[in-house]
């Protein structure tokens, strides 16, 4: 399949254009409202805080279209949500590119009411600061259940053992056993006991539970700490060996997860 270079150019034309636009007319706006400083990079370049504007929005936004536009890996909820911050991501943008150019051109003058544009550019970068965290937080959910209803293939894997009906120690007659004999009348009889196998929980004793813990301790798993077996037993209501199971399974998720 031939490429369209002449379709390529275009949208690579349209989105250099708009990205330098906006990028100019958004720390613009940033100076106007008093972001007059910058910071030295390694003594090299000069870096304007009226850049942190710009990059604050366009950051968020594309973070927030990227979760929105991946169907394989978030679910509905989640895709929504974050196409919902994009287009606010969006809103800012073309405000601050609309209201910087109303400036420019004389046709609105603030006076007096220059505050008002101060403040609402000093509120961006924590609103989408706090707008982004709620969309990684939510997505992050998605991929921890998703890896919980993945089996784990770094579990050791026990052998099932079969379990037979438990067999009474069986008596073996000793020859002779009924005929007096001077050398064996004080010796017990001889007992053969057959010693059954120690049950091991099979690799699926835990498989219903394992569910239940993922969605009980997601909290914990998403931040890295996997809890305590006391606290799988209080709150599952479990034994001590299936909580010790539990908690080697919780803490392989917080293993992929990070």
């Amino acid at each position: 399949m031939r490429r369209d270079w002449i379709l390529i150019v275009a949208v690579v034309l349209v989105a250099a254009s708009t990205v330098i636009a906006s990028f100019t007319a958004q720390s613009g706006l940033g100076e106007r409202a008093g972001w007059l400083a910058s910071v030295a990079l390694f003594n090299t370049v000069d870096l304007r805080l009226s850049w942190l504007l710009p990059l604050t929005v366009d950051a968020y936004g594309i973070a927030a279209t990227r979760i929105a536009t991946n169907k394989a890996r978030y679910s509905a909820e989640v895709r929504g949500q974050a196409f919902h911050h994009a287009l606010a991501a969006v809103a800012v943008s073309v405000v601050a590119n609309a209201v910087f150019h109303l400036l420019e051109a004389h046709v609105i003058v603030l006076g007096g009411y220059a505050w008002v544009l101060v403040v609402a550019v000093s509120i961006v970068p924590p609103v989408a600061l706090g707008g982004l965290a709620h969309v990684l937080s939510v997505a992050a959910r998605d991929e921890v259940e998703a890896v919980a209803a993945e089996p784990v293939e770094d579990m050791p894997v026990i052998p099932r053992q079969v379990h037979e009906p438990v067999v009474p120690p069986q008596v073996t007659q000793v020859p002779d056993a009924g005929k007096p004999n001077a050398d064996t009348l004080d010796e017990p009889p001889v007992v053969d006991v057959e010693v059954q196998p120690e049950l091991v929980p099979g690799p699926d004793v835990d498989a219903s539970y394992r569910p239940v813990a993922a969605a009980t301790f997601l909290a914990e798993v998403v931040q890295g700490e996997p809890p305590t077996v006391r606290t799988i037993k209080d709150r599952m209501n479990v034994g001590t060996d299936r909580a010790r199971r539990l908690q080697a399974y919780l803490g392989q998720l917080v293993e992929v997860t990070q």
